[in-house]
């Protein structure tokens, strides 16, 4: 209702805990979506190695997970995001990060919301990402328009050395989201 969702019975929707929901259900899924994130608050336990190793055994094989991040991919704002990058790039083969910005002159130190997507397949051009978006946004035209965050897919290197990989003996999310 709030996300302009397409009433389509082939989508199925869980709404709850995540963790809780995928350790009881061993359904497997096309694309686990999370969004649980404030910019000032973290629920660690969907951060951590072993709460994505969960989700990579719960994905149909082709499938992704999306999670939507606040904060930046460089500077004194982007611990929290490297730390996740750092993370999922621990479980997952193919890491990619997709900054939801509308500003020609944004730059990586930018506070804004980053899609980051995680999956077993190679990344795609964006060409090809933005042509099964336009088909996609055809069939469910009130769905967001993602063709910036598509277009400014952040391909340049991302630091980790100084971030940890998040676990659930340790994922100081708290911290991170100040410098």
């Amino acid at each position: 209702r709030f996300f302009a969702f397409p009433d389509d019975s082939r989508l199925r929707v869980k709404v709850q805990d995540g963790r809780r929901y995928l350790a009881r259900d061993r359904t497997r899924w096309d694309v686990i979506a999370i969004d649980a994130f404030y910019s000032d608050a973290i629920p660690f336990h969907l951060t951590t190695r072993e709460f994505l190793e969960l989700v990579r055994n719960r994905l149909a094989p082709g499938g992704g997970v999306v999670t939507n991040a606040i904060g930046a991919l460089r500077g004194p704002d982007s611990k929290l995001i490297r730390a996740l990058y750092r993370t999922y790039r621990s479980v997952f083969p193919t890491v990619l990060v997709h900054p939801v910005h509308d500003s020609p002159s944004w730059e990586p130190t930018g506070y804004v919301n980053q899609l980051i997507v995680a999956m077993e397949g190679p990344a795609q051009a964006k060409s090809l990402l933005l042509e099964r978006w336009q088909e996609i946004r055809s069939r469910a035209p009130l769905a967001p328009d993602l063709t910036d965050a598509i277009r400014h897919r952040y391909d340049r290197l991302i630091p980790v050395r100084d971030v940890p990989t998040l676990t659930d003996d340790y994922a100081p999310t708290d911290a991170l989201l100040v410098d």
